[in-house]
């Protein structure tokens, strides 16, 4: 067996739509941030480690270390588990009137 890659990035093509450097995709199980903008049937790749910037739902006040889960239906992090999947842990203490959050991925 060799190794087919790092780890930190996988390969993804987009199909049926655009993506846009930052976008958060859910794949099944596995959450990926866009890297770069990809036209509909462009190979690029995702993001799967790191930490990362994304938009967090008003009036989620988020301690560092909390997991926050992606809620796909709004584009935004959440401290509400529900039926999202889960993105990471927040890295730095945000307000609930924050707008974005950083969190490292959990793969």
């Amino acid at each position: 067996m060799s190794t087919v890659a790092t780890g930190d990035r996988i390969p993804y093509t987009p199909s049926g739509s655009t993506v846009t450097a930052g976008d958060v995709l859910v794949l099944v199980d596995l959450i990926g941030i866009a890297t770069d903008d990809l036209a509909d049937g462009e190979p690029g790749s995702l993001s799967v480690e790191g930490i990362h910037e994304v938009t967090k739902k008003a009036g989620d006040a988020m301690p560092a270390g909390t997991i926050v889960y992606w809620d796909a239906g709004n584009s935004h992090a959440t401290i509400t588990a529900s039926t999202h999947k889960v993105l990471g842990k927040v890295t730095e203490t945000v307000a609930d009137a924050a707008v974005l959050v950083n969190v490292k991925l959990i793969p």
